[in-house]
Formats: C-alpha cells, sequence, structure tokens
C-alpha cells in the first residue's frame, strides 16, 4: 500500500483506518502441472476497527509473480508421464498389484 494512502478510512465499518502492516501470505493454486505452494511477504492496509484488508495492483503482481515463479520449477505433464510419475496420485499403482493383494472392507 502507497504511503499516501496510509490512514485512508475504511469502506466497510466507516470507523477504522488502514495502517500498512507487512504480513506473510501462505497459499496454494490449482494449475494444468499440479499444486503450487507459495509464500509471500507483502505490506498490506489493515483496518485498525474491523480488521478487513485492503490490497492493490503491487500485492496482486508480486502473488503472480511467486504463483509464475512456483509453476516453473513443475515438471510439464508430459515430462512426468515419461519419467514413470502417474497423473493418477498414487491410483495407478493399485492396478499394478497382483489380485488378492488388498483386503476387501467388509462397508464397502
Amino acid at each position: 500500500m502507497p504511503k499516501d494512502q496510509d490512514g485512508e478510512q475504511c469502506p466497510f465499518c466507516k470507523k477504522g483506518r488502514f495502517v500498512a502492516r507487512p504480513e506473510k501470505l501462505a497459499f496454494h493454486q490449482w494449475t494444468d502441472k499440479g499444486y503450487v505452494f507459495c509464500r509471500v511477504a507483502v505490506t498490506s492496509g489493515i483496518c485498525n476497527h474491523c480488521g478487513s484488508r485492503d490490497w492493490n495492483e503491487d500485492i496482486e503482481a508480486l502473488i503472480d509473480e511467486a504463483v509464475r515463479r512456483e509453476y516453473d520449477k513443475l515438471p510439464s505433464p508430459q515430462q512426468g508421464l515419461a519419467a514413470g510419475l502417474s497423473s493418477t496420485r498414487g491410483r495407478g499403482a493399485r492396478r499394478t498389484r497382483k489380485k488378492g493383494a488388498f483386503k476387501r472392507r467388509s462397508n464397502l
């Protein structure tokens, strides 16, 4: 949040003022390569009365940059399949086991 907006009145409660505070955000985002897990340090405006947060374009850009950085670290879906990784998250391993290797539950 730019310094000129510090102290702006909260549009929700109309009583408090926004105060710029640094905070760390941790989140995950689904992509076509799977989930990416990100952590970002941002300075956002927080109302000192009701606690609502004010995000601006700078914070959105930091979040997009973090997602892109983690996305680029993931292998492409074709590379993962070529390396023997299953896109079914482990479910494919059950199909390769011998019949009777798993005990059936009576409640299924």
